[in-house]
């Protein structure tokens, strides 16, 4: 179950972004480990709690997608959006002002500034002054730049496709992978079938010196490529999905939900298993409001089964394979 931000802040659902700043700024101010001597344990983890949910309230896309999807956040996203990142920053000053300390933010946002050259501890207790003035460390850098640069960069994937011949699938194989002048080794284990993808975890920062995955595909000569999820949208929705003769599942996400990706090793599995008897489709609900809407999508994963153009069956949330199965195989 979703956390309950609004309750965490104590603001009513339908509090305005004014209100929702507020009561953001007045709790983080009484929680300031300072003012809990003691406790500071306890007010470190409220104060993250605190963070988490203003993320999320204080930015209204994330908000509207937490209200519809009951999206969850993580502490540092406050730095991904300058509505939260401007007050994040002005509650800074307030510490400042107050004569409170900084150096307990290292671990509240440890995470998203591990590997750069800051430390909250380089602001003085009292460092602060008018709102007017702009915010800056004690060696000139202002806080703005620091919470951009600490955005980790997204990760971006690298494809390779590797062919080997049916002996080769049957008793395994190694081979070997060259990305920038260096060599990758790898390890393709026996009984692999075309389709197969291999994940190379990381590995785009030993080659490029940044995050990322290396994924192989494995095709193997002579055998025809397994069946696999097919992505559609509003423009096509009506020919791929209702007018297909066979039964349809369609597993309605979005890339920011975390027990979607659970679902979708489920959904890629199946739809090899049950290759030419029922048809696997995936809609991304944030770019294709027309189906989402139509179909009243307020909670996600859902899996809709759909059979002659109309849904028969639905399946909501991050459930067992054993459960998708057994309503599949009902209306097959």
């Amino acid at each position: 179950m979703a956390k309950d931000y609004y309750q965490i802040l104590g603001v009513p659902r339908n509090a305005n972004g004014e209100q929702i700043k507020k009561a953001y700024r007045k709790l983080a101010m009484k929680h300031h480990p300072d003012r809990n001597p003691g406790n500071e344990k306890w007010a470190n983890e409220k104060f993250k709690e605190l963070n988490e949910a203003f993320s999320i309230l204080g930015d209204p896309e994330k908000k509207r997608q937490y209200d519809q999807f009951g999206t969850v956040g993580e502490v540092s996203d406050i730095f991904g959006s300058p509505h939260t990142r401007t007050t994040f920053e002005d509650l800074m000053k307030d510490f400042g002002g107050s004569g409170l300390g900084f150096d307990f933010l290292d671990n509240i946002f440890g995470d998203s500034l591990r590997g750069r050259s800051f430390s909250f501890k380089t602001f003085g207790r009292g460092f602060g002054g008018s709102r007017r003035m702009r915010f800056e460390t004690p060696g000139g850098i202002n806080l703005e730049q620091i919470f951009n640069n600490a955005q980790c960069p997204r990760s971006q994937n690298a494809r390779y496709e590797i062919i080997i011949n049916r002996e080769e699938s049957e008793q395994g194989v190694e081979r070997d992978l060259v990305r920038k002048g260096k060599k990758l080794r790898v390890k393709i284990p026996a009984g692999v079938k075309t389709g197969r993808r291999i994940r190379l975890r990381n590995a785009l920062q030993l080659t490029d010196s940044q995050p990322g995955d290396i994924l192989i595909q494995i095709k193997v000569k002579g055998e025809m490529m397994a069946a696999r999820v097919i992505e559609v949208n509003d423009g096509n929705f009506e020919d791929k999905v209702l007018k297909c003769k066979m039964p349809v599942v369609v597993d309605f996400w979005a890339p920011w939900c975390g027990p979607c990706r659970m679902i979708a090793p489920i959904t890629e599995k199946l739809a090899e298993e049950y290759q030419g008897r029922v048809k696997f489709c995936k809609l991304n609900v944030d770019e294709n409001r027309l189906a989402a809407g139509k179909y009243q999508v307020m909670s996600i994963p859902l899996l809709l089964l759909f059979k002659s153009g109309k849904v028969i069956e639905q399946i909501i949330g991050a459930v067992s394979e054993l459960t998708v199965r057994t309503k599949i195989e009902a209306v097959i």
